[in-house]
């Protein structure tokens, strides 16, 4: 369950419920540690992303000049293993930023600092996208508990 205002966005509104099915994309309840507590995404053609966002900005400027990261669980289930994690702005895509990350075999934990996004120009005080990950053709992937966290070594991580 995401908390509001956050939501997996498909065409640009909301998705009310899974699977979320699309020409493009598969969004499907997957295990992790309990029935249904995570999501499989699978990339059908490469021209879609996975985006959890919200319908208006949020202003995330204090979190990207603190130390916070984006945080969340994740693991490769089909194909290659790298994709690309963003964020984005009001603005549309001329105010997303990506970063390249591996995912494991295993579910393991994503940790960005949200200042990555913020020096590659997404307004962080106009947030709107939390998450966008891209994938090419046959990538299917899991992801869980994506959350903001306090910087956990001290360094920017930038994928």
């Amino acid at each position: 369950a995401l908390m509001a205002p956050w939501a997996i966005i498909k065409y640009g509104s909301p998705a009310t419920a899974l699977p979320v099915e699309t020409a493009g994309q598969s969004v499907t309840a997957y295990d992790k540690a309990a029935q249904e507590d995570s999501l499989r995404v699978e990339f059908r053609t490469g021209e879609e992303d996975f985006i959890i966002a919200s319908n208006y900005p949020v202003d995330m400027s204090r979190e990207s000049n603190g130390a916070m990261e984006l945080v969340f669980d994740a693991i490769s289930l089909e194909g290659d293993a790298q994709v690309d994690v963003g964020m984005g702005c009001e603005g549309g895509a001329d105010c997303d930023a990506f970063v390249p990350v591996t995912l494991s075999a295993d579910w393991s934990e994503v940790r960005l600092s949200m200042s990555c996004f913020a020096d590659q120009g997404v307004k962080m005080e106009y947030l709107m996208k939390a998450l966008i990950i891209s994938g090419d053709a046959g990538q299917a992937l899991g992801v869980s508990n994506v959350r903001l966290e306090e910087d956990a070594n001290g360094t920017q991580d930038c994928g």
